[in-house]
């Protein structure tokens, strides 16, 4: 098994407290597969709060996937509400953002996570295309897939460690994800996949 620098994520699962939608679960589908094969990690989120606040209650959602070998697995695709609960915004695909990892900077560094000391790890960013309103409803759920994909070339016998990371982005007005802008991470786990 490929060892990470993170010892903190090693299967713990820790809720960061801001964002619209806070993690619930972080599972795969399929935990071993062969070559050539998928399977889909599911988020599923909910509203963090009862309380309307601004900036946060509508705010575009983003998710992080990561691999500590991107060499054997790599996430394909990303789509908001699966689960298609009319309470929240359509089930629909959520672009790839490239610039989303590198942009989180410190923002997600809180409550024992620190996102910025991550090495070892690939990660692939999603953003939904319009800000979502959370509407409060703590106890409705969303559930967001990602597609996963073990390359013909992967090793065999591998574990691969698989991080989730979700939270909200609030632009700073120009539309564009950088630095400037805030993030708000709402949870991260970790999960492995074995390579037959």
């Amino acid at each position: 098994m490929k060892k990470l620098s993170l010892v903190v994520l090693a299967g713990a699962m820790a809720l960061l407290l801001s964002s619209c939608f806070t993690l619930q679960s972080f599972t795969l589908q399929n935990g071993a597969l062969k070559r050539g094969q998928s399977t889909k990690a599911l988020f599923v989120v909910r509203p963090f709060s009862s309380v309307k606040a601004a900036g946060i209650s509508v705010a575009h959602q983003f998710i992080l996937i990561g691999v500590n070998n991107a060499a054997d697995v790599s996430a394909t695709n990303a789509i908001w509400n699966v689960n298609k609960n009319k309470k929240f915004a359509p089930k629909q695909s959520m672009p790839v953002s490239s610039a989303l990892a590198g942009a989180i900077g410190t923002d997600c560094d809180s409550n024992g996570f620190t996102y910025s000391t991550i090495t070892g790890v690939t990660w692939k960013g999603f953003i939904t295309l319009n800000p979502v309103n959370d509407k409060q409803l703590v106890s409705q759920t969303v559930a967001i897939q990602v597609g996963l994909k073990v390359k013909a070339g992967a090793a065999h016998h591998d574990n691969v460690s698989v991080i989730g990371l979700t939270g909200a982005w609030s632009d700073d007005g120009d539309g564009v994800v950088n630095a400037p802008d805030t993030f708000l991470c709402s949870g991260n786990a970790t999960t492995f996949l074995f390579i037959k």
